[in-house]
């Protein structure tokens, strides 16, 4: 059988066949190129992507590179702590809810105290003296592997006297460095923008 093709020419049933098979195959490759150019730009949009967050976690990272001085020797004792921390008594009302509380002032204070030589963790949990609230404090290392509840909103050591003493040692999470809060929590611990 004979068709008609647009500029008049006939076509036989077999060359019609065939330009059906190439049309076909043709749009199995457009198919074939279209996968593997969105598989290739995905692999590429990964790999930028993954470019672009190890060079802001770096960056992230080099903007506490100073942050800890670095000091070598450890200092200890319970009243060099608290005598410290009276160094800082001024400073105390500047309590500021959601602004800079407990979290930011902790997150503070530890900056002051490990700058200062003396080890400290940032714990967050219930609050020791109200169980229906959650609460940020510090414990420093007063002797080797001994530690020491310090509450950063009194800028006051916590001692052995004090009726919720025990009860600072109970809680949900610690961070040895400020990167460790901030991953936690990066709008809880960034006193530096309150």
């Amino acid at each position: 059988m004979w068709k008609k093709n647009r500029v008049g020419s006939i076509l036989s049933e077999e060359e019609i066949s065939r330009l059906r098979s190439k049309l076909s195959e043709s749009q199995r490759k457009s198919k074939a190129i279209g996968i593997v150019s969105v598989v290739l730009i995905s692999f590429l949009l990964v790999g930028w992507f993954a470019s672009y967050q190890y060079a802001y976690n770096q960056a992230e990272m080099s903007r506490f590179e100073f942050y800890y001085a670095g000091l070598t020797k450890q200092r200890y004792g319970v009243d060099k702590v608290e005598s410290f921390l009276d160094g800082w008594y001024w400073i105390t009302g500047t309590y500021a809810e959601g602004e800079f509380d407990c979290s930011e002032m902790s997150a503070y204070i530890e900056w002051r105290l490990e700058n200062a030589g003396f080890h400290t963790i940032i714990v967050t949990g219930q609050s020791p003296s109200n169980p229906e609230a959650k609460h940020a404090w510090l414990l420093v290392e007063t002797s080797s592997g001994k530690y020491m509840p310090v509450e950063a909103t009194e800028y006051a050591l916590v001692k052995w006297q004090n009726q919720y003493f025990d009860q600072y040692f109970d809680y949900d999470h610690s961070f040895e460095t400020i990167l460790e809060a901030l991953d936690y929590q990066y709008d809880d611990f960034n006193w530096w923008e309150s």
